[in-house]
């Protein structure tokens, strides 16, 4: 499986059923993991612009998340109204934004922008550093977008990420837990040193 396919799996197993985009290029690898499911369609807009305004729409009246995907560069910032609109809205939106990836970002790359662009029209931006942070970046990215307040979330994923092979193992659960108490002893101990330090 690729890492395009366990994105879209992610996406759906956290009750995204609609992504909005124009396939091009970068983008190929998700385009054709959605392609042939039955349980998430691909509702493509004629501009950029279109595809963050349709998923903010579709996220507002439906009340479920969305899904975005652009090409890096122009796609990405003719989103950048949409995005601010569900910014200002609290509407949850996942948008995938494919990335330069990381041996040319910074030597201005064809499409490059920095990812700190769009830090002003999302909940949250991040960019994936490396192929085995990708679905956990996912899962983080779609707990961020719907959680309160809610808002569209940014996540760059570095093109050549996608057509690899998804890690085997799929992604480590974090034990929320409460954290295990300190042995009484060593709590009197530190009792003690504070109680006789000077102020």
């Amino acid at each position: 499986m690729t890492l395009a396919a366990a994105v879209i799996d992610r996406l759906v197993e956290h009750g995204i059923d609609t992504v909005f985009g124009i396939p091009g290029k970068q983008t190929l690898p998700l385009n054709e993991a959605v392609d042939g499911r039955d349980d998430v369609q691909f509702v493509m807009a004629r501009h950029e612009t279109a595809v963050s305004q349709q998923a903010w729409g579709y996220a507002e009246t439906s009340g479920r998340p969305a899904a975005t995907v652009v090409v890096p560069g122009p796609g990405d910032m003719n989103a950048m109204n949409g995005l601010k609109n569900a910014y200002n809205d609290n509407t949850p939106l996942v948008h995938i934004a494919v990335e330069t990836d990381p041996e040319v970002r910074g030597r201005d790359g064809i499409h490059e922008t920095p990812p700190e662009t769009y830090d002003t029209v999302t909940k949250a931006n991040r960019v994936v550093k490396n192929p085995d942070g990708v679905l956990a970046e996912v899962e983080r990215a779609v707990e961020t977008a719907t959680t309160a307040p809610k808002g569209p979330v940014r996540l760059g994923i570095p093109k050549s990420y996608l057509p690899a092979a998804a890690p085997k193992g799929g992604v480590a659960v974090t034990d929320t837990g409460q954290p295990e108490a300190p042995p009484a002893g060593t709590v009197a101990d530190a009792a003690s040193i504070l109680e006789g330090a000077d102020a």
